[in-house]
């Protein structure tokens, strides 16, 4: 009740409302958003143009859930926009792909999303054990490969080949697995 009211606020230009949202609300979205996009400097970018767009935008938004709802979507959405930009840097969509899945938890998904996310996470537990625990590092921590060479007591260029090695096998068990089509 009491978002409701300060989004009301904020319809009637009051800044000092949209401060309290930001204080409430952007640390939980900040690490949402580092969540989707692996970068520090890019998901606080994406909160902040968040609330921004709340700020221009006030009058022509319509709230059918809860403003923290609607925060959350919009923050899945920048960052999935973002990450859609990224394509010609990405080849592999792999990050996009990654974000996709953990903004899958957000929202209500049929059960047949659900599965195919234990499935994926299934097929990462199979990764031979040092490939795996790279693998997460990289990819769910957003570890870069100089880090994970420290935690992990190697290179940097052991930690790349563990890396390769992890796409290619999943993208081999990932077509290979029947139950994921």
């Amino acid at each position: 009740m009491l978002d409701e009211v300060i989004f009301n606020n904020i319809q009637k230009r009051d800044s000092k409302a949209l401060e309290y949202l930001f204080d409430k609300y952007y640390e939980p979205l900040y690490l949402f958003a580092r969540k989707l996009v692996y970068n520090p400097d890019v998901a606080n970018d994406v909160v902040q143009i968040v609330f921004i767009k709340i700020w221009e935008k006030s009058s022509r938004i319509h709230l059918t859930h809860s403003l923290k709802n609607y925060l959350f979507i919009s923050v899945k959405n920048e960052c999935l926009q973002y990450l859609r930009s990224l394509k010609i840097r990405d080849n592999n969509n792999r990050l996009w792909a990654l974000a996709y899945i953990e903004a899958m938890n957000i929202d209500s998904m049929d059960e047949s999303l659900d599965e195919l996310m234990v499935q994926i996470r299934l097929l990462i537990e199979k990764l031979p054990r040092q490939c795996k625990t790279i693998y997460k590092y990289r990819a769910f921590y957003g570890y870069k490969y100089t880090d994970i060479a420290g935690l992990m007591n190697t290179t940097e260029n052991v930690v790349k080949v563990q890396m390769h090695r992890a796409n290619r096998r999943l993208k081999e068990m990932f077509m290979n697995n029947q139950n994921l089509k």
